[in-house]
């Protein structure tokens, strides 16, 4: 490269304004010709054929003899100051070392900066050469363009500010991958001024072109009118967004107000909560005495007496033990509850080494284990309460199990188990009790199993009412009625019509059946409930109910029947059903209990027998009506006969002397026994003892009874009739009493006297 290109640069030219002059001066084509001229660069510093950097010996022995004569120069070229600069020690076999100007271009003058010594130096003028004057070819390639403007020679670093230096474009301080290779070449580049631009390319003091009112306003709208459509986009996004996302957008909210309320419920249902981690928590939240419910998140083992007045306890399936005495005032529940706001159920456990005592209606859900006595007023138990013995003033109800004897003030119902009930006024039994003794009355009912009583006021058997079989007839004037069965201990039917707000009650007919003449209603369909109600509502308890819906058909006339009983030759039961005719029917569906059998009709009375059907003591529905498979008709309604079926006790009994008592065993045949009172002693120290039948033989030993002679009578419920009671003697078998159906064969006025001896012993008692 010639020294010409070297040092060429416009004699006008400022460093100071160059470094500041904006870039938009430049003009498309000056542009267009710098980007030419950094191509040309770039293959005059790499080559197509160069592959990797080459040291500073290779280069100079591949450059021409024209270009390292032209470098030489530019070395000679240099100002004396900067040949006096000081500079730092560059390491060894640096390329600094061997061409210090080049290190100088190549750092650019951030380092120039640095390193300029402190005298000034002034800045060497450049040779004024023509502009159009080419540049010297480096080598085959294409010659390097003309740039748009020359790089000032360096001036000293104390009058150009650093600020000033780093404000320099990025294309005349950049150094490329090629420079890094042959720092020669970047220093040269560097510092080297590219020959002027032409005047016609890039005039001298061209001024600035600004823009006009009218332009001004335009661009003015221009950007309003791009404004307003992107705002208009932007909210025609957001609207189908929320078209698309409106389910979601709803959920969210409803969730974030699900949790609020939620939150807020929490606080509401825990305000009056304490909850217990220990023994230390437990005593801070009886010496605030604000809460009304403790919950326990642990075992707590509690060393002395234990007074909480009003207080529930969440046990939450842990154990709370007493190593004293504890008291329980007020109402309230002991046990676990899933949530907060949930209802009490069975779990946690409380251990007392002494004495429970509660002051006001506790529901116990908890398994409790008392070393002592358990006192109080009233008591609910679902869980298992264990105990010395329970002594309550008021009532006791028993979902769970009572281990031990309850000496009771008051009522007594028990679904659950209990030991002994000692005491009470009224006692109900659906559970399991090992004894009662010295209540007022004492209700047994079917599904219970009560041992044993004794010195009971009143004991009574409870039996649910039947429910009645109910059919829709017609009266003599035509108007809709229920046919009502008979059913047992019965005094008078309750009757519920849907649609209509009051029930109505009919009391019980005197026949086999009740008629109920419905009220006028509106066509359509009704559902008529109808329950059996007694006037001694404990002892004979309304349950089950029949269900019939009324509805207007033509069909054919309701039969007309009746039904015959008696004894046959070989002495079975016959039971006969005699059906009147009706016009147009076929046949007749006779139903007993459900069991159907059929008959064709005659130009008569037809009869069939159904003996065979009646098994077992009990009421027998028999049900009869008309059948017409010919479409013309349709088929008539149910008449309904109710058939009774019943039998009589008949006991013989034996009694031995055994070690420890007097052992009873009594046999019954006929119908059964429900329970046996037997009796023995005279005067005031006459004695009875109830027991329950264990089926046809049963067997009980009487404990400590030195007595020779009782007095057995049978206890029977429901269709089974009470025999007469038997007199009977340690070793002696009593005879058995005369029973009417069985009444055949010798010995019959045995049994009369015999019944006639025990009447006449009982007086005497």
């Amino acid at each position: 490269m010639s020294k010409k290109h070297k040092h060429n640069r416009r004699p006008d030219f400022n460093p100071q304004s160059n470094s500041q002059a904006p870039q938009e001066d430049l003009t498309e084509e000056v542009l267009e010709e710098q980007e030419e001229l950094e191509a040309s660069e770039q293959e005059i510093l790499c080559p197509p054929d160069c592959s990797e950097p080459k040291d500073d010996a290779e280069w100079r022995e591949e450059q021409p003899e024209q270009e390292v004569l032209a470098q030489e120069d530019a070395t000679e070229q240099l100002d004396e100051p900067q040949e006096e600069l000081p500079a730092e020690e560059p390491q060894e076999g640096s390329e600094e070392d061997r061409h210090p100007e080049l290190a100088e271009g190549s750092q650019g003058q951030d380092e120039s900066s640095e390193e300029a010594p402190q005298e000034e130096a002034e800045p060497e003028q450049p040779q004024e050469e023509p502009a159009e004057e080419p540049m010297e070819e480096q080598s085959d390639e294409a010659p390097i363009e003309e740039q748009s403007f020359e790089q000032p020679e360096e001036e000293p670093l104390e009058e150009q500010p650093q600020e000033e230096v780093q404000e320099q474009p990025a294309e005349e301080n950049a150094v490329g991958p090629e420079e890094d290779s042959h720092p020669e070449l970047g220093s040269q580049e560097q510092e080297e001024p590219l020959e002027e631009a032409p005047q016609d390319v890039i005039p001298q003091d061209e001024p600035i072109q600004e823009l006009t009112d009218e332009q001004k306003a335009e661009a003015e709208a221009q950007a309003k009118e791009e404004k307003a459509r992107k705002k208009a986009e932007r909210a025609a996004k957001t609207r189908e967004w929320f078209k698309k996302h409106i389910a979601l957008v709803v959920s969210l909210s409803l969730v974030v107000l699900l949790a609020a309320g939620l939150c807020t419920g929490h606080f509401v249902m825990t305000r009056n909560v304490a909850f217990i981690h220990s023994a230390d928590g437990l005593q801070k939240a009886i010496a605030k005495g604000k809460k009304t419910e403790y919950v326990f998140k642990n075992d707590v083992i509690w060393t002395g007496d234990l007074s909480l007045d009003g207080v529930n306890l969440d046990l939450n399936d842990h154990t709370l033990e007493v190593k004293g005495n504890l008291n329980l005032g007020g109402d309230g529940f002991v046990g676990y509850k899933k949530f907060i706001w949930s209802k009490p159920q069975v779990g946690g456990k409380v251990i007392v080494e002494g004495n429970l005592t509660m002051t006001g209606t506790r529901d116990l859900y908890s398994e409790f284990t008392v070393s002592g006595q358990v006192t109080g007023i009233d008591l609910n138990v679902y869980g298992d309460l264990g105990a010395a013995s329970v002594i309550l003033s008021g009532n006791l109800d028993v979902e769970g199990k009572i281990d031990s004897m309850v000496t009771l003030g008051g009522n007594a119902l028990v679904n659950g188990e209990v030991a002994t009930i000692n005491g009470g006024r009224e006692v109900v039994a659906h559970g399991k009790i090992g004894r009662v003794m010295g209540a007022d009355e004492l209700y047994v009912y079917p599904e219970s199993d009560v041992e044993a009583y004794s010195e009971v006021g009143n004991a009574y058997f409870v039996q649910y009412l039947e429910a009645p079989m109910v059919y829709v007839s017609k009266d003599a004037n035509g108007n809709q009625m229920l046919v009502i069965s008979h059913v047992l201990n019965a005094d008078r039917y309750s009757i519920e019509i849907s649609g209509i707000a009051d029930a109505d009650t009919v009391k019980k007919g005197a026949g086999d059946n009740t008629l109920y003449v419905l009220p006028d209603l509106d066509p359509g369909d009704y559902t008529v409930t109808v329950k059996p109600v007694s006037d001694q509502p404990k002892i004979y308890v309304s349950r089950d109910v029949t269900s019939v819906k009324v509805s207007y058909f033509v069909q054919l006339a309701t039969p007309v029947f009746g039904i015959e009983s008696g004894v046959d030759a070989e002495g079975n039961l016959a039971v006969t059903v005699n059906i009147a005719p009706v016009e147009h029917a076929a046949a007749f569906v006779v139903s007993v209990n459900g069991t159907e059998r059929r008959i064709n009709a005659a130009d008569g009375a037809v009869s069939l027998s159904i003996g065979d059907l009646i098994t077992e003591v009990g009421t027998y529905n028999v049900t009869v009506y008309a059948v017409q498979p010919s479409g013309n008709y349709r088929d008539s309604e149910k008449a309904l006969k109710s058939y009774v079926h019943t039998a009589t006790t008949s006991l013989s009994a034996t009694a031995s002397k055994v070690e420890g008592g007097v052992r009873i065993h009594v046999s019954c045949v006929g119908g059964q026994a429900y329970y046996y009172t037997i009796e023995w002693g005279e005067g005031e120290e006459s004695k009875s003892l109830s027991i329950r039948s264990q089926g046809t033989e049963t067997e009980y030993l009487l404990k400590g009874v030195e007595a020779t002679s009782f007095v057995i009578r049978p206890l029977a419920k429901g269709y089974v009739e009470n025999g007469a009671a038997v007199n009977v003697k340690v070793g002696e078998e009593a005879p058995d009493p005369d029973q009417g159906d069985s009444g055949e064969g010798e010995g019959q006025d045995d049994p009369d006297e015999g019944e006639n001896n025990d009447d006449e012993s009982i007086e005497e008692d």
